[in-house]
């Protein structure tokens, strides 16, 4: 079974029942919790923005601490 929880919480197994007849039930309480972490997030900043051909500037990324931000510039090779 596939599952896309949006919010954390549990999920809980309420009982088990067998194909065919006659079908037999067993209540079978289990769970599990489940934790729904946010997207992460970045942007990015230059400084200076506007540069001489040649020229140099700092980028600066913002967002969620320790995530592996992935850029290009203008669609060149993934960095």
């Amino acid at each position: 079974i596939s599952v896309s929880p949006t919010t954390t919480g549990t999920i809980n197994i309420v009982s088990v029942a067998s194909s065919g007849t006659p079908s037999c039930i067993n209540l079978q309480p289990s769970s599990i919790p489940i934790t729904v972490l946010p997207l992460p997030t970045a942007s990015v900043t230059a400084n200076p923005s506007t540069i001489c051909q040649n020229g140099t500037t700092t980028l600066t990324f913002t967002g969620t601490p320790n995530a592996t931000v992935t850029y290009n510039i203008n669609g060149g090779t993934n960095q």
